[in-house]
């Protein structure tokens, strides 16, 4: 491939890089994907969106019982204020 066509001109083995990310598509484990560039635990998930990069049997992060326990106890406090609202409304109107 001539220098003009190739995007790494100093690397002989590169001449194309698709998603034009910076790395040619053969070192590149998601060439058509900007956001990626690495699998390292060879899971199908690019090290980027991989909780566990070094892992390849889990992927994305878990969340703590706490977390979880933050996010019903919203979910909660939204359907009691509802409630509330509801029940001062009927009383207000007589």
């Amino acid at each position: 491939v001539g220098n003009n066509g190739d995007a790494f001109p100093e690397d002989a083995t590169e001449t194309t890089d698709t998603d034009g990310d910076g790395v040619g598509n053969n070192a590149d484990a998601f060439p058509e994907d900007a956001t990626e560039t690495a699998d390292t635990d060879g899971d199908g998930v690019g090290d980027n969106s991989d909780g566990y990069p070094d892992d390849p049997n889990k992927q994305f992060l878990e969340h703590t019982p706490s977390e979880k326990a933050g996010s019903s106890q919203g979910v909660l406090f939204m359907i009691l204020l509802f409630a509330f609202i509801r029940f001062r409304g009927e009383n207000n109107q007589g």
